[in-house]
């Protein structure tokens, strides 16, 4: 469709990645992290450019409101002078995880009735709690870590949050992908309201570099080894992944008789052959948590310790 100076609805990606950087990957107004493009001044009706100066992005109930009138231009200029995300440090949105229990993929790996999808030292990456309430939905948590030590992306109880610094976040269909200048670091896909999957992971932490893709899981230990995978899956038990000074572990400390970790394709563990770069990861007790949280990091995602 086209505007009467024959100007498509067709936005170049450019401009679109413009927009979520300048917004902090939120809506302008609200922060919300799912979204659409709207022209200011002029409205597109009039418009003879996508010109990112005069557009901004907004959550598809905002952009409605404006389109309805319920929310003025006015209001969208000021919010484009002081994002909401960028004045949080996050933007957001949240996960439909119903009341059964969830099945988590990370690459070659699927989890079903995990409490832990993957930990690190007794630490938890990945993780899933219980309900709050009776017939609430199971909770989904996690902290991603880029090559740089920086936390890129969390989860906390199924709100999943982007940092305004990224390079990018970008949500199509069933799909989040956060990107570097060079590549994509992780993709999430969802299928409510009880599958979703880490089709991409590229996190580096405490020197461990985990990343998944094309169907494998790869980790890549402190210590130089290299443990790879191309399908399983883990079941009942209290930890899907568990990555420590021992190694490699799939399907710790079972939960009940049904426990299993069924291996359908194959598994190796060998040297690292090129020399990987590693990233000193620490944070006191006492800091704020890396999630965005406000919290002080023992009572937040530290709080399991």
């Amino acid at each position: 469709m086209k505007n009467k100076h024959g100007l498509s609805r067709h936005i170049p990606s450019k401009v679109r990645r413009k927009l979520r950087q300048e917004a902090g990957f939120g809506c302008i107004i609200c922060g919300i992290a799912i979204g659409e493009y709207e022209h200011i001044d002029p409205e597109f009706v009039n418009a003879t450019v996508h010109d990112p100066n005069h557009m901004a992005f907004l959550c598809c109930q905002c952009h409605a409101k404006v389109t309805r009138g319920h929310i003025s231009k006015e209001t969208v200029k000021s919010a484009k002078l002081a994002p909401k995300a960028l004045q949080e440090g996050f933007s957001f949105e949240a996960f439909d995880l119903g009341t059964e229990e969830p099945v988590v993929t990370v690459g070659a790996m699927a989890a079903f009735n995990c409490d832990y999808i993957l930990t690190l030292n007794d630490r938890p990456i990945i993780w899933i709690s219980p309900p709050e309430t009776e017939n609430g939905p199971f909770l989904l948590n996690a902290e991603l870590w880029d090559g740089s030590g920086n936390l890129h992306f969390s989860i906390i109880q199924n709100e999943w949050r982007c940092r305004p610094d990224n390079w990018d976040c970008e949500v199509v269909g069933r799909k989040i992908r956060i990107k570097s200048l060079d590549r994509t670091l992780l993709e999430i896909e969802t299928a409510p309201p009880n599958k979703l999957s880490f089709n991409i992971l590229d996190i580096c932490i405490e020197g461990y570099h985990v990343m998944c893709g094309n169907g494998l899981l790869t980790v890549e230990t402190p210590t130089g080894q290299v443990f790879k995978a191309d399908s399983f899956e883990v079941g009942h038990t209290y930890s899907a992944i568990v990555l420590n000074s021992n190694g490699f572990l799939a399907g710790y400390k079972a939960k009940s008789a049904n426990s299993y970790v069924n291996v359908i394709g194959s598994m190796t563990l060998g040297p690292i052959t090129t020399q990987q770069s590693r990233v000193d990861f620490s944070i006191s007790r006492n800091d704020s948590c890396r999630c965005g949280s406000g919290s002080r990091y023992k009572r937040c995602c530290g709080s399991y310790r």
